[in-house]
């Protein structure tokens, strides 16, 4: 048998209405028609007040979307929110606008996750690697640890494209200060304490940049599965999934390096990214460049202000 399959008339048909209606630049796009397609995601500069226009619009009508050459163009934001407005009525308003929005993940505290002991080794890192030191994605997508082989090919191949990217650290800064502050595997901890009962100093891990890259690796590889969901449920040109998260600046409220990985992750793959902080204490800033993302300042600061306390949303 050839394997080969007979078109139908009606398939015939329906394929040549397609080409006329759905290209590329036709904005009339059947749904998923580009589930296929690479993303780029362009991160709009913006006003506080258009935070709360264009995170309403779907992405096919926000400036700079396009579609060409197998790659579409997303016009996401990336925006965190310093201190409240003079009425905080307004305030809770505009936050309880987009928590309502459909495909929304809203995280009441940083850390958006517990934290928990990777499975992975600076071992799993290295098994990965080309001859010159770099990340092979054909490697990392069929290696035993992969985590994400029941999602649709073409995007695990953007996630492995990303791992890749980010593992160049370019986006991160002050990656002394967090390389080494990874959880560490039960076995390899215990041999560096026994070590240290000794007066034996010796580190078994990496360090600095190498030892930030394995943990930007690490953290990547295992991201949680309501933001892949979150992922997965994203039809590129129609409305764009949020993750928002408010941060009151409280001693129980601490942004992590794995938190701003995440973040800068998921931005990355064209979901708006909003963080409201009514302290405006520093967050995201001590981990990613200021250049990816909007720091919009309102008229004052409050501090403890737990969204709990919020009775009427």
């Amino acid at each position: 048998m050839s394997g080969d399959r007979i078109e139908t008339d009606a398939y015939k048909t329906n394929s040549e209405i397609s080409e006329k209606l759905n290209s590329e630049d036709s904005y009339c796009y059947k749904p998923w028609q580009f589930a296929d397609y690479k993303i780029n995601a362009c991160t709009l500069k913006t006003t506080y007040e258009e935070v709360g226009i264009w995170t309403l619009q779907q992405a096919m009508f926000r400036p700079g979307f396009k579609v060409e050459h197998g790659e579409v163009y997303i016009p996401n934001i990336f925006a965190k929110v310093s201190g409240v407005h003079e009425k905080l009525r307004q305030y809770r308003k505009e936050m309880k606008v987009l928590k309502k929005q459909p495909n929304t993940l809203f995280f009441y505290s940083f850390p958006l996750y517990r934290a928990r002991i990777s499975k992975l080794t600076p071992k799993s890192y290295y098994s990965v690697l080309d001859a010159s030191g770099h990340i092979d994605k054909y490697k990392l997508i069929n290696s035993t640890f992969w985590r994400y082989r029941n999602l649709r090919s073409s995007l695990q191949n953007i996630i492995a494209d990303r791992i890749v990217d980010f593992c160049e650290l370019y986006r991160f800064k002050n990656y002394e200060s967090w390389s080494n502050i990874a959880p560490k595997n039960n076995i390899m901890g215990s041999i560096e304490d026994l070590l240290k009962t000794f007066d034996i100093r010796i580190n078994l891990t990496p360090e600095g940049f190498e030892a930030a890259k394995i943990r930007v690796f690490t953290i990547l590889n295992e991201i949680e599965e309501p933001l892949t969901k979150l992922i997965t449920k994203f039809d590129y040109p129609y409305y764009i999934p949020k993750v928002i998260v408010y941060n009151n600046g409280s001693s129980y409220s601490k942004v992590t390096f794995e938190d701003a990985v995440k973040l800068m992750f998921m931005s990355s793959m064209g979901i708006d990214v909003i963080i409201f902080n009514p302290s405006g204490y520093n967050d995201i800033e001590d981990y990613i460049r200021e250049k990816y993302y909007d720091i919009h300042r309102l008229e004052k600061v409050a501090f403890n202000l737990p969204y709990s306390s919020w009775t009427w949303f």
